[in-house]
């Protein structure tokens, strides 16, 4: 099979799952025995779940009215069938499907009655769980607690007598599909969580389809038929090939960030040995998981939306692309330090990669007022990062933590400061393509950018607030906890200080920082909008989007858990 596919033909490929959605929101399926009449249920929603699960993972803007109308027919479907006969690997499997598309997508009901599926085929509380559609005789089988592993996962975990049996499965293990594509769950992302033929020919058909691939439910049985989408085997081929959430990001820019890959070790290769090994490790590790392009790309994918007087050089723009990944290994590199979790080995690398950073910024606009305005920023950020060493560290000891004064973080300036470096690549996009850095438009696109880093580090002290508290790091969102909670200065016993913060977190902090959230988000709009030179549907736009409604999500997931530990309740 060939590497490479034209973008034709992934855009041919789109139009064909277009166009070939059902009225109901399903797509046709294809089987191989001539006298079906009809194709199983357990067939219809595992292909159906299967094909949701790579239209999520390709994120194409026009795929969107079609996923959700995949997925209200895969949750009305489901809603409609009963759940305690289907296969429970198809069962699961759709449900954690249709969780990471919606966390509210699921009612109750349904939670309940896969609750109770899941106690009537259990062979232990906690699991592992057999098949409802095995035999009692049979022993529990590894697909299965696979998909209900990545469902609970999502709604009521851990249950470790379930992860201990999934910690067993050996190597190579398959029990329905022949040819291993392996789509990943939380908590075994190592491990296969489905498996299936692999597209066997290229290129498309006329209809714009890629040859059909057949998901045969056992292979060993002879007498079995296989059946399939032409529709899921198009969706296969697109994200085979396309590794990026977009699909234009992918297409357009592979070969500069390649080009940028390739300077960025030729750089480090320079250097001596001890460092130089270290430092491409860790720029190869940073350009491996930036795979939306956000940091070594930010300039170019920032450009495609900009209206400017002058069209930027594309060589520059992948300059400023490589400062902002050497900027981005020592940023992260230096974080560890400030959490106490630096490796000294690091540090070194980590200095290279800063003086690199700022030597670069220098070259590609030599203009004085951008070099000042280039130390300015590292300065701003060393100030910060010296602010909060100084305020937001509480001792701890013996699992006891000494809470003292409350770090005050005003207008929450030192949340954005601390990466204002992350900006650069923007600034100086906005210079190359002809703009001044004191004119209204840079200002403003500034000015916005700052609030995106403001609701970046309150959505990472969202996800970080347990851990920040258990190393006596009081975060913004901690600092809100201790203030809405009321703990005086002294000594508070952290198990207990942890659980009290916990139930303060969801009934009174959470709707605060999500109203926050939501007003940085809002602000920062508002900037994008008086510069008058980007098109709606810009980066930093797309930035924010992906990030304000964080706490809205966190919200339902847990209110979702508790559904589910009601309903597992009420059923045991």
């Amino acid at each position: 099979m060939t590497k490479q596919i034209a973008e034709a033909d992934i855009h041919n490929g789109l139009s064909y799952i277009i166009r070939s959605q059902q009225k109901d929101g399903s797509f046709a399926i294809t089987t191989n025995n001539p006298d079906s009449v009809q194709v199983p249920l357990t067939c219809t929603l595992g292909i159906h779940a299967l094909l949701l699960d790579v239209l999520c993972t390709i994120r194409e803007p026009r795929l969107t009215p079609v996923i959700n109308r995949l997925a209200a027919y895969l949750k009305t479907t489901l809603a409609a069938s009963p759940l305690d006969s289907l296969d429970s690997y198809v069962l699961f499997y759709g449900l954690a499907v249709l969780y990471e598309y919606d966390v509210a997508v699921l009612p109750p009901d349904i939670i309940a009655g896969a609750v109770k599926s899941l106690i009537a085929n259990e062979q232990a509380p906690g699991g592992p769980y057999r098949n409802a559609l095995d035999s009692p005789s049979l022993e529990p089988d590894w697909l299965t607690n696979m998909a209900v592993s990545r469902f609970i996962h999502h709604v009521g975990g851990p249950f470790p007598n379930l992860a201990a049996f999934l910690d067993a499965i050996p190597t190579g293990y398959n029990r329905y599909y022949t040819t291993a594509w392996p789509l990943s769950f939380a908590g075994a992302t190592h491990k296969p969580a489905f498996r299936h033929a692999k597209v066997r020919a290229i290129p498309q058909l006329p209809n714009g389809s890629w040859p059909i691939e057949y998901v045969q439910q056992d292979p060993h049985d002879k007498s079995s038929f296989a059946y399939g989408s032409v529709a899921l085997s198009t969706a296969h081929m697109i994200a085979h090939f396309t590794r990026t959430p977009s699909i234009v990001t992918a297409s357009n820019f592979a070969a500069p960030y390649k080009r940028l890959a390739a300077a960025a070790h030729a750089d480090a290769a320079k250097l001596d040995p001890l460092i130089a090994e270290v430092l491409q490790t860790r720029l190869a590790k940073l350009i491996a998981a930036d795979t939306s392009c956000e940091i070594g790309l930010l300039a170019l994918r920032f450009t495609d939306a900009l209206h400017t007087p002058h069209t930027p050089n594309t060589q520059i723009l992948e300059k400023l692309g490589l400062a902002n990944v050497y900027n981005w290994v020592a940023y992260t590199i230096y974080d560890d330090f400030l959490d106490d979790e630096g490796d000294p080995l690091l540090l070194s690398a980590a200095n290279v990669a800063l003086r690199k950073t700022v030597q670069i910024f220098s070259e590609v606009l030599p203009d004085p007022i951008f070099k000042a305005h280039v130390q300015h920023t590292f300065d701003t950020i060393d100030t910060a990062n010296a602010w909060e060493v100084t305020h937001c560290r509480f001792t701890i000891q013996a699992n006891t933590i000494q809470i003292g004064a409350i770090p005050d973080y005003g207008d929450l300036h030192y949340l954005h400061d601390r990466s204002l470096s992350h900006r650069l690549p923007i600034i100086g996009t906005l210079l190359v393509a002809g703009f001044s850095l004191t004119g209204r438009e840079v200002t403003a696109i500034a000015d916005s950018f700052r609030h995106y880093l403001i609701i970046r580090q309150l959505n990472d002290d969202l996800c970080d607030w347990q851990d920040d508290l258990y190393a006596g790091h009081i975060s913004y969102v901690v600092a809100q906890l201790l203030h809405d909670a009321q703990i005086a200065p002294g000594r508070q016993p952290l198990n207990s200080l942890y659980s009290k913060l916990q139930r303060v977190f969801w009934a009174q902090s959470l709707p605060k920082l999500d109203s926050l959230l939501q007003q940085h988000a809002a602000i920062a709009r508002q900037f994008l909008d008086r510069s008058m030179i980007v098109n709606p549907d810009n980066l930093i736009a797309q930035l924010i989007d992906n990030l304000a409604d964080a706490a809205v999500k966190m919200q339902a997931e847990h209110q979702q858990a508790n559904d589910f530990l009601h309903a597992f309740k009420a059923q045991s």
